[in-house]
């Protein structure tokens, strides 16, 4: 039987399906997509294509849900545990002014309102901890953020890449009171200097990842209640995740389908002998420009979504 390997895509007007067989035959579908649950263009995607799923060797999806979510801001109810004295760094950003030189513009609001931030009582420096969490610190901390009913906690604590435990602390307490509560740790989503690109990062996991990860998993099951393989999402630096993992990574998929424009156009750049080049993507949702340079997309920093930056780990 011969194998395929199914690329989808999903934009804000049309859902597009490219197929390579074997022997490099390629095949394409058009179908418009579905905003209410994208999942139902991909099913309708892979039906026009007419194939059995059997005969998918790999399905490779590019997916706009965490992009939509930051553009529409549609995502989770976070709460977000901060050191005390360090609660407005969504508000601080890298600077107070959106445009240097320019007074009217303004920063879009923070995912996080100052209303749904916890002060933490505990301080790490860059020299170690000036300031231990107490067990009653971490409790009233824990309590203090499921007082506010989220759906998910994010904790992002001053320079937690080089000492998690405060954030453990925090995430055990939490789980000590409502097993169930998933919560996001800077520690985890990007261990990295900066304290407003890891605080905005892991608060952007946090809002995107119940709703990314409840997508990916209705999607992997109708496909292999199809008999499809298992399903593989793009990311934002250009690489391939599976699904289950994908959706526990919801920030790295932000610029997901734009990043696939971008490889794509680096390919073709090549053969065409252009070592340098500037992408422009349009579709019915956003407009996403590219960058290439050496004949190699340049993806895997990240990139600002809405005013968020989602910064991606250097590996």
């Amino acid at each position: 039987m011969t194998k395929r390997s199914v690329g989808i895509d999903v934009g804000g007007t049309f859902t597009d399906l490219v197929s390579i067989d074997d022997a490099g035959l390629a095949e394409a579908r058009k179908v418009l997509s579905t905003p209410a649950d994208q999942s139902t263009g991909v099913l309708a995607a892979l039906d026009a294509l007419g194939h059995e799923p059997s005969s998918l060797a790999r399905v490779v999806h590019g997916t706009t849900v965490a992009t939509n979510m930051l553009l529409e801001r549609t995502g989770a109810k976070v709460v977000l545990c901060a050191t005390e004295g360090a609660t407005d760094l969504l508000d601080l950003r890298r600077q107070e002014r959106a445009a240097l030189y320019d007074l009217t513009r303004q920063h879009p609001p923070a995912l996080v309102p100052p209303e749904r931030r916890v002060a933490v009582p505990e301080r790490v420096a860059p020299e170690g901890e000036t300031r231990a969490l107490s067990a009653d610190g971490a409790t009233g901390a824990a309590a203090a953020a499921l007082a506010l009913q989220p759906e998910i906690v994010a904790v992002a604590l001053l320079h937690a890449y080089l000492d998690p435990r405060h954030e453990e602390f925090i995430a055990k307490a939490v789980h000590g009171k409502s097993p169930k509560m998933d919560v996001v740790r800077s520690c985890e989503v990007l261990p990295e200097i900066r304290e407003y690109e890891r605080t905005a990062t892991t608060v952007a996991e946090a809002y995107l990842r119940p709703g990314v990860s409840k997508y990916l998993a209705k999607l992997a099951k109708q496909l292999t209640a199809r008999g499809a393989p298992p399903l593989s999402v793009l990311t934002s630096s250009g690489g391939m995740r599976l699904a289950a993992d994908a959706g526990q990574s919801a920030a790295a998929l932000a610029l997901s389908g734009p990043a696939g424009g971008v490889v794509g156009a680096a390919y073709v750049a090549r053969l065409a002998g252009f070592n340098e080049a500037l992408t422009i993507d349009i579709g019915g949702t956003s407009a996403d420009a590219g960058l290439v340079l050496d004949g190699e997309p340049i993806t895997e920093s990240g990139g600002d979504v809405a005013g968020v930056p989602i910064a991606l780990p250097r590996v």
